[in-house]
């Protein structure tokens, strides 16, 4: 039962690196063998007697325990001879012939080199910006002794060891090449990242507390949804869209400011949200709103401008407040201005977009307002 055993092995050892086996020859002719001595027999490599001149033997004297003996003629009708050593040592052989007049040979089996190669795994192989994997190296065959290069695409990281832990702010590639003896072997392992989600919910903004509704225009990237809130009693009409109409609740109206927030929600695997907040006033906008005279004749130049104005008309001996308002009611401008000698102010909007804006110019009793197109 053990020799079968040992057969079995034997054979599916023998298969498991019949690719890589090498054939050894040696030339049988005159009185000697040609080459007498083979020091480089790896197990699975194969001895093989070549027939030139002459009648002898290949025949087997003293070889390691548990290897098989041989015995063949070599001669002008058999030409070859094949022999597959399945154990470690030295094989000593002669011809049975002319052993007399010195044709013996040898040749030594070193262990087998079976061929290296790396297995590459990466745990997890998907994360989001800021967390980490572990990517493992697995390496088999060569001479068992093993060195590790690890290396990036993008390049930046570099590592001598086995298993290492990455943290990729993109998707990256990582190969690593193992050397064993003279052998090299390289596998690739890629991490995909993800990017957190990011929002925001715009500038902090001053509406007129008359208004019944105003528009909220949020930015997000990296999302699988959105979510508006509110900290006072108002109402969204698109809660779960970038761009929404937001109506004032009366606690709203009452306190004259609240918070809007915007939430984005995270794409797997990220799975932490992301929330930006907008502070809203409401302002009771009463240089539009409140009865007062119309003296000031208000004018603006250029117009339309490209940004930066020049208001002039303010000729009141008092101090003036100066509002300037978009379309929608927003008021995204207001300063108190001292009446100067030529009464010109100049205003820079630059940063505004393009569109019709009104301008209210108050001072005590007395009021103006005009319009500027910025384009």
């Amino acid at each position: 039962m053990k020799t079968y055993i040992l057969t079995l092995f034997t054979v599916l050892f023998l298969l498991s690196h019949a690719s890589f086996a090498v054939v050894h020859t040696v030339s049988v002719g005159g009185f000697s063998f040609t080459p007498s001595t083979i020091s480089d027999v790896a197990l699975g490599d194969t001895v093989r007697w070549v027939w030139v001149s002459g009648s002898h033997t290949t025949t087997s004297t003293t070889i390691p325990g548990g290897a098989i003996a041989w015995d063949h003629p070599m001669n002008a009708t058999s030409t070859s001879f094949d022999y597959i050593p399945a154990v470690e040592g030295v094989y000593n052989y002669k011809c049975s012939i002319h052993v007399l007049m010195g044709m013996i040979g040898n040749f030594t089996v070193t262990p087998a080199v079976t061929p290296l190669s790396v297995l590459t795994s990466a745990d997890p192989s998907s994360l989001c910006r800021g967390q980490s994997s572990t990517l493992h190296a697995m390496a088999s065959g060569g001479t068992g002794s093993y060195t590790y290069n690890w290396v990036s695409n993008p390049p930046g990281f570099t590592s001598t060891l086995q298993n290492v832990i990455v943290s990729p702010l993109v998707n990256t590639s990582y190969t690593v090449t193992v050397i064993s003896g003279t052998q090299t072997a390289s596998a690739q392992e890629t991490v995909s990242v993800s990017q957190p989600p990011l929002s925001s919910a715009g500038n902090d903004t001053t509406y007129c507390s008359n208004l019944a509704q105003f528009t909220v225009q949020g930015t997000a990237s990296n999302y699988s949804s959105l979510l508006w809130n509110t900290s006072g009693d108002g109402t969204f009409t698109t809660p779960a869209g970038l761009t929404s109409s937001y109506m004032p609740g009366p606690t709203d109206v009452t306190s004259a400011s609240f918070n809007l927030t915007l939430t984005a929600f995270a794409n797997a695997p990220c799975s932490v949200s992301h929330t930006d907040t907008v502070h809203i006033i409401l302002d009771p906008c009463t240089g539009i709103h409140e009865s007062g005279k119309n003296t000031l004749n208000i004018s603006v130049y250029p117009n339309p401008s490209t940004g930066t104005f020049m208001i002039s008309g303010i000729n009141d001996a008092q101090p003036a407040t100066i509002q300037i308002f978009d379309m929608s009611g927003r008021l995204i401008r207001k300063e108190q201005v001292q009446t100067n000698a030529n009464n010109i102010n100049s205003f820079n909007l630059s940063a505004e977009k393009n569109g019709l804006y009104e301008i209210i110019v108050i001072s005590g009793d007395n009021k103006g307002s005009t319009r500027i197109l910025l384009q």
